[in-house]
């Protein structure tokens, strides 16, 4: 019976992955993207307006790990209801410069039967000391399947060498649905 299971698993696995990938080699090159990650242009309060980022710049990006209809068979996502949760959390280099990018990239999945997309707040925080010292918001929609985002902050000029944190946090609304912190230094 387990032997049976198996195989039915596999092939409706093979029989998913082959619809998405005939689906996505039929959408036109110049079709836009729905429901990727969207990174804005409007400036927060406090907040110094950043470029606006796509998914297709060199530097920033979002890659599809798992598509929504594969997540089915994880066992992470068997329960009902919208389920959000942060996989993976890195931060690099570990040793930076005042002044110079460091990347910040995370896992996510966005499961269940309940919505596609959760749009919210994301936010990228350095600490020193328990203190913020820098703060980057960002209006951000998670997409259903499990995707790898990355990003690039700059460490801010001027600040003194040693331990520091560097926090993502994905808020919906009022309600915090992830947050991590990765510690890195800034070397003198």
């Amino acid at each position: 019976m387990t032997r049976l299971k198996t195989l039915f698993t596999r092939s409706i696995t093979a029989a998913a992955l082959a619809l998405s990938t005939a689906a996505c080699a039929s959408i036109p090159a110049d079709m836009p993207t729905v429901g990727a990650p969207s990174w804005p242009t409007t400036e927060k309060p406090g907040m110094t307006n950043e470029t606006a980022q796509t998914t297709t710049d060199a530097d920033i990006g979002a890659e599809l790990v798992t598509a929504p209809m594969l997540l089915r068979f994880d066992g992470n996502c068997r329960q009902k209801g919208t389920q959000i949760a942060l996989e993976k959390h890195v931060v690099g280099p570990r040793y930076v410069l005042a002044g110079e990018d460091i990347s910040q990239s995370f896992t996510y999945t966005l499961c269940g039967r309940g919505a596609e997309t959760v749009d919210g707040t994301l936010i990228s925080r350095i600490y020193h000391d328990g203190q913020p010292i820098s703060v980057r918001e960002r209006d951000y929609r998670l997409t259903a399947g499990r995707w790898h985002v990355r990003f690039e902050a700059t460490v801010p000029e001027g600040a003194p060498g040693g331990r520091y944190d560097m926090e993502l946090e994905f808020q919906d609304g009022a309600a915090e649905r992830f947050a991590d912190k990765q510690p890195f230094r800034i070397v003198d």
